[in-house]
């Protein structure tokens, strides 16, 4: 498995010597504001209230959409020129001990973004041009359980002090060793040892799939993993797909295979108890609107790492730099979320869609359409649409577009029992049907089917 990430279930035993201290004060200072305001804002389309978990790594806010959709914002203390969880009696640092507390992380968002704002060159007295950027510093205090949390802006003309409500979250941490209810209850959280899909690529182009896929009037999302060696090539490539489904029916976007924009695809399956690695295809569905609630993420961040595993939860970590902070490693957005069951669709009835299909360019489907205005029956034996057999594929040319000896006969009934149809063979001199029927059947052909692709470009 890949460590470039901070792993999205971290070390239960981190959490297991943490100690629940109500009677701990923090402080803690900064003038990131800008950075703070931003990753709080790219988990606030998860839920307005969230959990609050103060400790000697950073801060954590962690929030749950309708039980299918979660996401965990880590901010690590680097970030931070002052921080601290102090007790009362003693006069250094706890080590080992958090607090948590519920806060409504829309309004910490909101304050967060107005001094954010304030940070920004502006015009001064009508006149023209910007004045350099203001400087705000940012301090986080909380005094322990009961207490608001409060949050204070001060720059070089005023100082403001916010107070925030905090409350009990009912949630629970999944990140915890030991659940609090049924231990049976499973998690929404990824299981590292039955991971079958790993990605790596980078963010920027994925916010723009992501935002024309929303152009789109996106429904349903199909992503279709596959590092499989193609037809009539040697060398295994890497194909990431989404696969939009809507009014207008399916449209395939690819994502770029080269390896500056997609660096890594990894399929595993479960052999004699643990996961390999093998060359495969994976196809997870999701609806899109919850699915979309990571776009804001994704812009800010600069790569993104994605996962499912076999109970069907995907991960999307994201990582965040901060060029301002040189020793900074990097803030953490986590969205963990349930996939789509493929077999059947919003009232329980069975799909008759093949997702894998609609991803195989060379499949050739053939769509049966009646005229409702053609009062004319349909004789059973007339073969309106020739049956083209299909056979291992080679490059276009013109023998492709000729139909085989046993297809013209088939057309032929069908212009004997309606109308007069246009010969499809050419006049050409010292034409033989037979000797062109079997010279068209020794050439390979591919048809052209499925989803509409539309390229990406950078």
């Amino acid at each position: 498995m890949s460590q470039l990430f901070i792993p999205s279930s971290p070390d239960n035993s981190q959490h297991d010597s943490h100690k629940h201290t109500s009677n701990l004060s923090f402080v803690a200072s900064t003038s990131q504001v800008v950075h703070l305001a931003e990753s709080v804002a790219a988990i606030t389309s998860v839920s307005s209230q969230a959990l609050m978990i103060l400790n000697e790594c950073g801060i954590t806010f962690y929030a749950e959409y309708n039980h299918i959709l979660n996401v965990q914002l880590t901010i690590d203390a680097s970030l931070f020129s002052s921080f601290s969880l102090s007790d009362g009696q003693e006069s250094q640092n706890c080590p080992n001990r958090e607090l948590r507390l519920g806060v409504d992380l829309q309004l910490v968002g909101d304050a967060l973004a107005a001094a954010a704002a304030t940070t920004l060159p502006r015009a001064r007295n009508g006149q023209k041009g910007a004045s350099m950027a203001e400087s705000v510093m940012c301090y986080i205090k909380y005094y322990g359980e009961g207490s608001p949390l409060l949050v204070e802006f001060e720059d070089r003309l005023m100082s403001e002090v916010i107070e925030f409500d905090t409350f009990y979250y009912e949630h629970d941490y999944p990140y915890d060793a030991q659940p609090t209810q049924n231990e049976q209850a499973s998690e929404l959280l990824v299981n590292h040892e039955r991971v079958a899909l790993e990605i790596i690529l980078k963010s920027d182009v994925l916010a723009n799939l992501l935002a024309d896929l929303q152009q789109l009037n996106t429904q349903e999302l199909h992503l279709y993993a596959s590092n499989l060696r193609p037809r009539g090539k040697v060398v295994a490539t890497n194909q990431l797909n989404f696969l939009s489904k809507g009014a207008i029916g399916y449209l395939k976007l690819s994502y770029p295979n080269a390896k500056t924009m997609l660096e890594k695809l990894d399929t595993f399956r479960l052999a004699n108890g643990s996961m390999t690695e093998t060359s495969d295809s994976v196809v997870t569905s999701f609806n899109f609107l919850p699915f979309l609630r990571i776009i804001k993420a994704v812009r800010l961040s600069s790569r993104c790492k994605m996962m499912k595993d076999l109970s069907g939860v995907f991960s999307v970590q994201l990582l965040c730099r901060n060029t301002q902070v040189s020793n900074y490693p990097g803030t953490l957005i986590t969205f963990n979320m349930l996939e789509m069951a493929t077999g059947t669709d919003d009232f329980g009835q069975l799909r008759n869609t093949d997702i894998n299909t609609l991803f195989d360019d060379e499949v050739y489907q053939q769509i049966n359409e009646s005229d409702p205005a053609n009062d004319r029956a349909l004789d059973p034996q007339e073969d309106v649409i020739p049956h083209i057999e299909l056979s291992h594929a080679g490059p276009l040319s013109y023998a492709s577009f000729k139909m085989t000896g046993e297809a013209q006969s088939g057309s032929a009934k069908g212009t004997e029992a309606s109308t007069k149809r246009r010969k499809v063979d050419d006049q050409i001199p010292n034409h033989n049907p037979d000797h062109n029927a079997d010279h068209d059947n020794d050439h390979d052909f591919t048809t052209v089917g499925g989803a509409v692709e539309i390229p990406l470009f950078l």
